[in-house]
């Protein structure tokens, strides 16, 4: 085994350097490289399993060839990607605020001609690869990914040989992101529920987003603490929306404390989902929402409006997120390399969860 990692690991740099051509050209079969590296075939088979996990290698036609970044359009992998195809890649198909963009990425791509495969990973990484080398195996000219939360892909995005952009979420500096401003309007949150007098905080979010990786609660966090508020892990909330049943006795421990201490608690949630499910909670308690607990949202999903307490959330407009993901990843199509970053304006839209 550590003969295959050393030549996993040598394999991968010489991709990297161009030694087989560049990204998207062609690698030696397994048999021709097994002799080559002078190495047992099933070492082999090991060494080109584990570059294909990686993302550094795909199969094309009995073919392989090479990822190692963004391939050339006159590369073998360019040419063959020379369509009208895009994948989507969504983490979670029932997700809302993901739907209603898939739709309006719908309407863009009929509008300009392209056609969209979209597949779901469920937040398995796995999955997600998979996806991710089915779209570039079939010929797809590049990729709309909504990312699962796992650390550990980016090594596999960096390496992946189609123009692909991210929405929602910046993964590596390296490559293009449509986003919000995230860490501003975390800071905006925090400043909006300091001025309606509340004083104690509680931030909520998904399970699987780690916090390094979450600009929305790391804006949060900073402002309060510039406040004088203190603020630390122990008021993070894990709430995964799908089972939120199982977190509920842990909100209303922290809703009973504040108001045993007579504050005011303010808790800005990851999602629009999320904080409805918060409040239907809170309200079944006897909890008083926004007079004892104020609770903000996010993405202004159709949910926020359904209850008696409608959502104080962050908004944006769809269907120019859409528009603009799409545009920018026509760009790089054309140029094969990865845009700066876009980011797409937000606003705070003050409903009756806080006063």
């Amino acid at each position: 085994m550590k003969k295959t990692r050393s030549l996993t690991e040598s394999t991968k740099e010489k991709i990297a350097g161009g030694h087989y051509g560049g990204a998207g050209g062609y690698f030696p079969s397994l048999r021709a490289f097994a002799e080559a590296e002078q190495v047992a075939y099933a070492t082999a088979c090991r060494v080109f399993a584990a570059l294909r996990e990686e993302g550094m290698l795909y199969l094309l036609k009995r073919k392989w060839l090479t990822g190692g970044g963004i391939c050339p359009k006159d590369s073998p992998l360019g040419r063959h990607c020379r369509t009208k195809l895009i994948g989507v890649h969504v983490k979670e198909i029932n997700n809302p605020y993901i739907s209603e963009l898939v739709g309006n990425l719908q309407k863009h791509a009929q509008r300009t001609g392209f056609q969209l495969i979209v597949r779901t990973s469920e937040n398995d990484i796995g999955e997600e690869k998979d996806a991710l080398r089915y779209f570039a195996e079939a010929g797809c000219a590049g990729v709309v990914n909504f990312p699962s939360s796992g650390e550990g892909l980016v090594p596999f995005y960096e390496a992946y040989p189609l123009p692909m952009v991210f929405v929602g979420r910046t993964v590596s500096e390296k490559l293009t992101s449509i986003i919000t401003d995230n860490f501003g309007i975390g800071r905006h949150i925090a400043k909006f529920l300091l001025g309606y007098g509340y004083t104690r905080f509680l931030y909520a979010g998904p399970e699987r987003l780690p916090d390094q990786s979450n600009e929305r609660l790391n804006g949060y966090a900073s402002c309060l603490r510039e406040q004088g508020v203190p603020f630390s892990q122990e008021d993070v909330f894990r709430m995964d929306a799908g089972h939120s049943s199982y977190y509920a006795p842990q909100l209303m421990t922290h809703a009973r404390e504040a108001v045993r201490m007579g504050e005011k608690l303010g808790i800005f949630c990851q999602n629009d989902l999320l904080a409805y499910r918060i409040i239907k909670y809170l309200d079944e308690a006897g909890f008083a929402v926004p007079e004892q607990i104020g609770v903000v949202g996010y993405d202004n999903l159709q949910i926020g409006t359904l209850s008696g307490i409608t959502i104080t959330t962050v908004g944006y407009d769809f269907n120019r997120l859409a528009r603009r993901t799409l545009e920018t990843l026509s760009e790089n199509i054309r140029t094969r390399q990865a845009a700066r970053p876009v980011v797409i304006p937000s606003h705070v839209i003050i409903r009756n969860s806080t006063p």
